[in-house]
């Protein structure tokens, strides 16, 4: 059988998208609920807020832990497996993501260790202070991923010179016309999804008869937020989808199943789009629906699927069922905020447990919808990875497929079993929950979200005149940050190789803590150096990163169980198990970044 290693490089990267995405949705949110209860435990005394703002730092901790080492994965999945798209666009997409780079990534990695580790080290006001300072940074951070990503969908401000994209107007380019609604669908959606876990978590307590003035503050918080958000959310949808139709309109026919655009179109509740056939099997719809809601006319018209070739056609299924999941998740948000609301009012809340025992099992609707989200985004700008510029299957590697399938199933199984333990530890930190006591500084390791995703960053113009010194300046940035992870992250390495010599579990322990503090300053000059490479030498980025395919996915691999290891061993009673992982990454990190560098 021939494998399509367009279709496995796609799957590949939707895996691990779809896998990180699910952490910067969440910390997003729960960094600016943490710096809130940090706020109001300053301005109250009360030490319930204190409490809470403790007990869900430690979530934060761990929730960053997979979140930074599945968004390291994707910034060198860029080289790996989708080298064209390095080089066509490379200069516009590039200086955003470095931007973030720049910006958040370093704002939160040092702001974050204050977090942290800062309690009863500094003063109250600094450690607050910390706490906001790291919410704006994961904001800013979603910024600029997000004006990269809606750049790909509605680009703008730009040239295209023989099938490379050179940026005109950054303001243009920035701001470009799908940029506002998506920045605000996706940032309001991460708040839902902290707010709904928020409530969740309240709900079960109150069930479970434990922490129960913590668990009405969470409750009473979660609801306001989510009253508010929830019915926002439905309205920052509209208008994101009024955007689409005018700048991707075969997205919006995707969306609704409207193959006809001669016809009016029927808003279809539920059908089965048969792509072949070019009609909807066993469609329930009301009619002139769609056209009502698009056009806000009875008869308005709108194009349709067959307006366009079957090959610049999405794939409809994915796109109609993933946004009727998120529509119909967000529809249960606003009732369940908003008869939650009315159950307080009434005086009934703590008592209604049907309602508490529903709003306790669903904390993973957030989660669901935002996934569901981006897979009505991603799979409805098909068959463009840049809309109008570079199609999907221009834009990949020359990679065997049987290397893509391979690492396909490394990955799989990698993240599963990191994305088992994080619920389980996870879980168990929800048991435990609020406590009097004061976290010990080593009870949380810095990490990262949203910034992740993308780590890279293009300065350069290929083609344009270029000042002598421009290369060698960059060449000094990637050199000093290359040089600043070889030193810091050499002793971390060093430490991992060592950590089977150490005499008990107490030596491992101060070891550990030797590096905690500075552990995220680390992958900051990991994202530095490999980002600067396509920043400035964009075509040697394209080469390199698919002829050293392996080794760069084994050091990734390698860096993802080292990360999580270090994280969850932690809270874990099984610590031989995390000490051999930790030493198995180190070594197998140590091993191929000697490789690639060699």
């Amino acid at each position: 059988m021939d494998l399509d290693p367009v279709l496995l490089a796609r799957i590949q990267f939707a895996f691990t998208v779809t896998f990180h995405i699910i952490f910067p949705s969440f910390t997003i949110g729960l960094s600016a609920y943490i710096a809130t209860l940090g706020v109001m435990w300053l301005r109250t005394d009360n030490e319930r807020y204190h409490r809470l703002m403790r007990f869900w730092t430690k979530i934060f901790a761990v929730s960053f832990a997979m979140g930074v080492v599945s968004g390291v994965v994707l910034s060198y999945q860029f080289g790996t497996n989708w080298s064209r798209f390095s080089l066509v666009a490379g200069n516009v997409v590039g200086p955003l993501i470095g931007y973030e780079v720049l910006t958040a990534f370093f704002l939160e990695a040092t702001f974050l260790g204050i977090l942290l580790f800062g309690f009863n080290r500094v003063p109250p006001g600094l450690y607050v202070l910390s706490a906001a300072i790291v919410a704006l940074g994961t904001a800013m951070s979603a910024f600029w991923i997000l004006s990269a990503n809606s750049w790909m969908q509605t680009p703008a401000g730009h040239e295209v010179r023989d099938g490379i994209a050179y940026p005109v107007d950054w303001l243009a380019i920035i701001f470009n016309p799908s940029f506002p609604y998506r920045f605000s669908h996706m940032l309001n959606a991460a708040y839902l999804t902290t707010g709904f876990v928020v409530l969740a978590v309240g709900a079960r307590y109150l069930l479970q008869g434990k922490h129960v003035e913590d668990a009405r503050t969470m409750m009473r918080m979660g609801l306001w937020l989510m009253a508010i958000l929830a019915p926002l959310q439905l309205f920052i949808g509209d208008q994101h989808g009024l955007n689409t139709l005018k700048h991707q309109p075969i997205k919006i026919a995707a969306i609704e199943a409207h193959w006809d655009g001669s016809k009016p179109g029927a808003l279809v509740l539920f059908a089965w789009p048969d792509q072949t056939a070019e009609k909807n099997l066993f469609e329930i719809s009301i009619p002139h629906g769609s056209s009502l809601i698009l056009t806000h006319s009875f008869d308005g018209l709108f194009p349709g699927l067959k307006s366009v070739p079957p090959q610049d056609r999405p794939p409809v299924p994915n796109v109609f069922f993933g946004f009727r999941i998120m529509v119909g998740i967000g529809l249960y948000m606003i009732a369940a905020a908003l008869f939650g609301c009315f159950l307080w009012w009434r005086g009934k809340l703590w008592e209604t447990r049907w309602y508490l025992r529903i709003v306790s099992m669903t904390w993973w609707c957030g989660f669901v919808a935002v996934i569901a989200g981006w897979v009505v985004t991603e799979s409805g700008r098909q068959p463009w990875l840049v809309h109008g510029i570079l199609r999907t299957a221009d834009a990949i590697s020359p990679v065997p497929a049987a290397s893509l399938l391979g690492t396909l199933t490394l990955f799989v199984i990698c993240y599963g079993i990191v994305f088992s333990m994080g619920i389980y530890y996870i879980n168990r930190l929800i048991n435990t929950g609020p406590e009097d006591r004061v976290i010990a500084p080593e009870d949380g390791v810095p990490t990262r979200p949203l910034s992740g995703a993308e780590d890279a960053s293009r300065a350069a113009q290929r083609g344009l005149p270029m000042e002598w010194y421009l290369p060698v300046i960059w060449a000094g940035i990637i050199g000093t940050a290359v040089a600043m992870y070889v030193i810091l992250d050499g002793f971390d390495l060093g430490l991992g190789i060592l950590f089977p010599f150490a005499r008990n579990e107490r030596q491992r322990d101060q070891m550990m803590r030797s590096i905690a503090p500075f552990w995220d300053g680390n992958e900051t000059w990991l994202v530095l150096g490999g980002g600067g490479l396509w920043v400035a030498f964009p075509m040697a980025y394209a080469v390199i990163m698919p002829a050293m395919y392996l080794p760069v996915i084994v050091m990734l691999l390698a860096l993802v169980f080292r990360g999580v290891a270090f994280e969850f061993r932690i809270v874990s009673e099984s610590k031989p198990l995390w000490n051999f992982a930790f030493t198995f990454g180190s070594l197998l990190a140590a091993f191929s970044q000697g490789i690639l560098l060699g």
